[in-house]
């Protein structure tokens, strides 16, 4: 094995010797450096698909729709109950109660936490190493 790998190695220097070696252009450099930056992509800024206008007009009308069902809760708009105001702002109003199974709480807990868990993580990655 040791007689291969001289041979190989004598070969190989021999080689050298007859052939030499190459010098770069003097402007070798620059020339990678132009390539590099024709290759190089433009950034992409990045631009979220809702923006926050979006948002505040989504969560604007989630809450004036849990007020409305809050207050109307018949359905209709026809009739303003007085009596509806006042149970909001004394503490004797009682809310509906609400039956789930141990299924839906397990699942709406979940979503929650995952909700939750989101901004923390991609505060976690955005991080510089």
């Amino acid at each position: 094995m040791e007689k291969q790998f001289n041979n190989e190695e004598e070969f190989i220097k021999n080689l050298f010797k007859k052939v030499g070696t190459q010098q770069p252009s003097q402007d070798f450099t620059s020339q990678v450096m132009k390539t590099i930056e024709l290759k190089s992509k433009p950034q992409v800024v990045y631009q979220p698909l809702i923006s926050k206008r979006g948002w505040w007009v989504v969560g604007s009308c989630i809450a004036i729709s849990a007020v409305c069902i809050f207050l109307f809760p018949s359905g209709g708009f026809s009739e303003i109950k007085i009596d509806s105001f006042k149970a909001i702002f004394s503490f004797k109003y009682t809310f509906p109660q609400i039956e789930l199974s141990n299924i839906m709480v397990y699942a709406i807990a979940f979503i929650a936490l995952f909700l939750v868990e989101i901004p923390f993580l991609k505060q976690i990655l955005d991080k510089p190493v």
